[in-house]
């Protein structure tokens, strides 16, 4: 049995969806930096995740920079792809993990928001930009690995002569993590990922998806090789019912502090009411067909989906509603919410939420 590790995270400086990060240079705070990587080794944590964010410090820096701070302590590095070339990103993450005396870890991230990608320049849609990472690990391990130059003729990527002197000091090469919980997102975890990350749901929740990648695994012969990494916020109280409650005042403090609401804030400002009014029960990231769901209530056969509140183009409205009249046919009633509509009035999306929940479920008509 493999031992369960630890890990934490760290950013440029002392800010979080309660505190206000600072302006100007005070963004990228060294000592803060210094400090918490300290920390988190003497605390005894195995590994910190190093974030990607579009608008955020560069990770590679940061990582090195906290290896130059610790001593044993693992580096778990989030990075996109479709920035870069993938063999420079492989000679990069490679000489991190000389520099570090192989502690690296890369945590690939195909995206984040389509707003978050669009700041970078990237406009390809969410399945595309998965295909696009297959073939991006696809060399980048060829780079790391390969004895002899190599060729690649793909969709996304061409190479010719490839080849690089620096390799990763672990052997065969730096652990690879993954997330993402879409079927394409699956699929590419189970050819690549060393570990595959989710975040913290019911135990059915985790035992599903642990299944669906286990099974993409297995089609890659790879079913015992992949590990999990479950990804927690402990909201801690006496009882129960005082964590629920700091629960809701840490989303209070979030909301001041910005004046707004992001899609995670939303999510959890549903299971807040929904448990405090005794509503039936609501899922998350349940799947149905082919979409995971951000909210599922079988009985009332509801869907809630969470929209960010930005991205409105023509081929997003599209595409929603294809996966509405997916959910519709099989007996579902779809009710979108978004971060403006919650933070706005959130009272009537309360009891549009109520109201649906407590209705006769619809007919199946499929």
């Amino acid at each position: 049995m493999r031992p369960v590790e630890f890990i934490g995270m760290i950013g440029t400086s002392n800010a979080s969806e309660t505190r206000a990060a600072p302006a100007g240079p005070g963004v990228v705070d060294k000592a803060f930096v210094a400090a918490t990587a300290r920390g988190h080794e003497y605390a005894g944590f195995d590994r910190v995740l190093i974030g990607y964010f579009s608008v955020a410090a560069d990770g590679f820096q940061v990582a090195a920079f906290a290896a130059h701070a610790t001593e044993r302590l693992g580096l778990l590095l989030a990075h996109r792809p479709g920035f870069v070339a993938p063999t420079l990103a492989a000679r990069q993450l490679a000489s991190l993990d000389q520099f570090s005396d192989g502690r690296l870890a890369v945590h690939v991230i195909t995206g984040g928001s389509d707003d978050d990608q669009a700041r970078d320049g990237d406009f390809l849609e969410k399945a595309e930009r998965y295909a696009r990472t297959d073939e991006y690990l696809d060399v980048v391990r060829q780079a790391w690995t390969s004895p002899s130059a190599f060729d690649h003729d793909g969709v996304y990527y061409r190479v010719r002569g490839g080849t690089s002197t620096v390799r990763c000091l672990q052997t065969p090469h730096i652990p690879v993590y993954f997330g993402g919980s879409s079927d394409e997102a699956i699929e590419v975890a189970g050819k690549h990922a060393d570990v595959y990350a989710l975040w913290g749901e019911s135990l059915a929740a985790v035992a599903e998806t642990i299944g669906r990648v286990r099974a993409a695994a297995a089609r890659h012969g790879r079913a015992d090789h992949i590990r999990f990494s479950l990804s927690l916020r402990p909201i801690l109280g006496r009882t129960e019912d005082e964590a629920w409650a700091r629960a809701g005042r840490i989303l209070d403090q979030a909301k001041a502090l910005r004046g707004a609401m992001t899609r995670s804030e939303v999510l959890l400002w549903v299971r807040l009411r929904a448990r405090t009014n005794r509503e039936p029960n609501f899922r998350r990231q349940h799947p149905i067909g082919p979409y995971i769901t951000d909210f599922c209530c079988s009985t009332a056969r509801l869907v809630i989906e969470v929209d960010g509140g930005v991205h409105e183009d023509d081929e997003r409205q599209l595409r929603d509603a294809r996966r509405d009249a997916y959910m519709n046919e099989r007996g579902y009633r779809v009710l979108r919410i978004d971060a403006r509509a919650v933070f706005n009035d959130p009272d009537k999306v309360a009891a549009d939420i109520r109201a649906l929940a407590l209705a006769p479920p619809p007919s199946r008509s499929a």
